[in-house]
């Protein structure tokens, strides 16, 4: 267990450190987070995948992606799964070199 002093720091260890970003059904805080990684995955600094739970993110991600100033490419950077089986699956694609 770790923990740090702040919001802005565990966002911060969080994003650093990860390896995968999944957005599990949650609130402010938990969108915040899916969608700073999104943004550093869109310019390189993220170092794994983006999986939203479809169920409650879709909807939020079309809205997003809804916005003039939102580059519809960010869609790239995030995988919509419907379940755990799901998710599994697209971390372990994830982890397969392209072509593979």
């Amino acid at each position: 267990e770790w923990s740090e002093p702040d919001y802005l720091a565990r966002m911060g260890t969080l994003l650093r450190q990860g390896h995968a970003f999944v957005g599990l059904p949650g609130g402010l805080g938990t969108l915040a987070e899916w969608v700073t990684a999104v943004c550093l995955a869109s310019i390189g600094q993220l170092g794994g995948p983006v999986v939203l739970f479809r169920d409650p993110w879709e909807p939020v991600l079309a809205q997003v992606l809804r916005l003039p100033e939102v580059d519809p490419e960010i869609e790239e950077f995030v995988r919509l799964v419907n379940n755990v089986d799901g998710l599994m699956g697209a971390l372990e694609s994830a982890e397969r070199p392209r072509g593979h």
